[in-house]
């Protein structure tokens, strides 16, 4: 009875340390296999879970809006300025004084810095005095000639002295502001090559000055596009570095064309208010061939590009509509749509990333209703972080400002003659408003405010 007793307690327990390593084995498998099958699933973490519990997809959105859009042809090229000159000395003497550094701006016959002068002072007097000497014998030959005392040899001998004396005396004088440097035109000092007690002598080249405004880029049209280029027409200048963009005027178009590139020079000014632009900058220059007006666009970031062409999701009823875009003109963060989609369309710029056509998605930052409850689209508020409210997808007059540009904005709220006089009285009596888009953005939209009794970014 023992030893069955014994056989029957090493069967138990032998059940008893086998059977959880089983199961432990068992469990394991079939979480590799549930792992494993979100990972097939594919798209971005966490996808798989919104697959099978149809949660929505929060996405951003844009209202579909009008404005102009310019084609432009894009070149790159350096800009310099009107006119260099290097400002040389007409005297000789050792440099006394210096009135000017680099980066000065200077005007036309302003003194630029200043020779010794004593031995310049000594020799105007020296001459001046030999030709008083020589105009009192002038003077009394003048006499002696007229009663005929003095031969007209020996008075022309008289009136050649004092001549000469007098050439040498204004010889002098000149020698003597001469020594004084001057500017020869309005402009900036570029470099400075003499310093306090150098030895200068004539034609030795003292300092460099430039005209920098305007400012001029010089770039090459190809041939077959010269026919749109026109003198007076707006170019667009970006450099490197610098977040504003600079506006520029074609002033002049070479009459030939290079043979040996098939291009034609032209000549752009660039007025540069801000004074923050120099000589030698590499600029991206856009030149402006036409402009769309009034022409429904989306930024550029809501494209999903594909091998049958451009696409863009559209915000509708909570679910993602694809649509097949035709693509028109591009300018800047913009682009022009020619067809597939409607101003007002709600158009999903972020989070479209992975969607697919009838993808649940909701707007970011909106806390979703229940289903089956309605909301009334025109008075959903959109939070975004940059600190703009937005209505969606009707109601897009507060997106028309995001969507054009100041000069675009200046023309339709110029409509209102109160409006643009305000405008211009601003610009005369704060110089920074006239330099700042964004005080002048701001501006227009307050004005805006007060005219028409509500937010509206532009009058219809």
């Amino acid at each position: 009875m023992r030893g069955c007793f014994g056989i029957e307690k090493f069967i138990w327990w032998s059940i008893v340390i086998v059977l959880p390593a089983l199961l432990a084995c068992g469990g394991g498998d079939d979480e590799s296999e549930n792992k494993a099958s979100q990972n097939t699933r594919g798209g971005r973490p966490g996808m798989g879970n919104v697959a099978r519990t149809g949660a929505s997809i929060p996405v951003g959105i844009e209202t579909a809006g009008r404005g102009d859009i310019a084609a432009t042809l894009l070149t790159y090229t350096s800009l310099d300025a009107e006119r260099h000159v290097d400002v040389v000395s007409r005297a000789q003497g050792l440099v006394k004084t210096i009135f000017v550094e680099e980066g000065d701006l200077v005007k036309e016959g302003q003194p630029l810095a200043q020779l010794d002068t004593d031995a310049l002072v000594l020799t105007v007097r020296e001459r001046e005095t030999n030709m008083k000497s020589l105009e009192s014998n002038f003077i009394r030959a003048e006499e002696l000639r007229e009663k005929e005392f003095l031969s007209s040899q020996e008075f022309e001998q008289t009136k050649y002295q004092y001549e000469v004396a007098q050439t040498q005396y204004e010889s002098a004088k000149l020698q003597l502001n001469y020594a004084t440097i001057l500017s020869p035109f309005a402009g900036t000092i570029t470099e400075r090559l003499i310093d306090v007690g150098n030895l200068v002598n004539v034609n030795d080249v003292v300092f460099r000055t430039a005209d920098i405004d305007p400012l001029l880029a010089r770039i090459f049209v190809p041939e077959k596009n010269i026919s749109q280029v026109h003198a007076g027409q707006t170019v667009r200048i970006n450099v490197e570095g610098a977040d504003h963009t600079y506006i520029g005027k074609v002033a002049r178009i070479s009459p030939v064309v290079d043979p040996q590139s098939g291009t034609v020079k032209v000549t752009v000014e660039i007025k540069d208010r801000r004074g923050s632009l120099r000589p030698g900058m590499f600029a991206t220059v856009n030149l402006v061939i036409s402009i769309h007006e009034d022409a429904l666009r989306i930024q550029k970031k809501a494209l999903v590009a594909e091998a049958e062409g451009s696409y863009a999701f559209l915000f509708i009823n909570g679910k993602a509509e694809k649509r097949l875009l035709e693509i028109g003109i591009g300018e800047g963060d913009y682009v022009e749509i020619l067809s597939g989609l409607a101003y007002g369309d709600s158009i999903i710029t972020v989070g479209q990333e992975g969607l697919r056509n009838g993808s649940p998605v909701r707007i970011a930052g909106l806390i979703q209703e229940p289903l089956g409850n309605k909301t009334d689209k025109k008075n959903i508020s959109i939070q975004k972080t940059s600190k703009e409210s937005r209505l969606i997808p009707e109601d897009v007059a507060g997106n028309r400002l995001i969507s054009m540009d100041l000069d675009q904005i200046k023309v339709r709220m110029f409509r209102n003659p109160k409006i643009k006089e305000l405008y211009e009285k601003k610009m005369l009596d704060d110089p920074e408003f006239a330099n700042d888009e964004v005080k002048q953005r701001s501006f227009l939209i307050e004005q805006s405010q007060k005219f028409r009794g509500r937010r509206r970014a532009l009058p219809e």
